[in-house]
C-alpha cells in the first residue's frame, strides 16, 4: 500500500514539475519576445527568448513570413500546453524584420 502511495505521489510531482516547467518557459519567452524590436540581431534574440523550437526558411511548408519583404529565415517558440506561438523572422543578414505571437 506505501509504495502504491508513493507511486502516485512521484507521478504527481512529475506532472505538477512538467505543468510548472511549462508555464514558466512560457512566461519567459513571452517576456523575451515584447523586448525584441526590428533591427535586433539572432543572437540577440537567442539571448532574450532562448533557443527556438523550430527553424524554418523562405519556400518551407511552416514559413509564416512570406509576404515580408526581405525575411528569408524564421524562429518559431512553441507553447508546450497553451496553442500559443512566437515568430522571429530574419533577412539575410540575421536581423530581425518580422515578429508576431498567435494564440491559436
Amino acid at each position: 500500500m506505501k509504495t502504491i502511495f508513493a507511486g502516485a505521489i512521484i507521478i504527481v510531482l512529475i506532472i505538477a514539475g512538467f505543468i510548472g516547467f511549462s508555464f514558466y518557459r512560457n512566461y519567459s519567452v513571452n517576456e523575451g519576445f515584447r523586448q525584441i524590436k526590428i533591427g535586433y540581431l539572432e543572437n540577440q534574440v537567442v539571448m532574450l527568448m532562448g533557443k527556438p523550437n523550430k527553424v524554418f526558411f523562405a519556400g518551407d511548408k511552416e514559413f509564416w513570413s512570406s509576404n515580408i519583404v526581405g525575411s528569408v529565415k524564421e524562429y518559431h517558440y512553441e507553447a508546450k500546453i497553451l496553442p500559443e506561438i512566437w515568430i522571429v523572422g530574419f533577412d539575410v543578414n540575421g536581423t530581425v524584420v518580422y515578429r508576431n505571437h498567435n494564440i491559436m
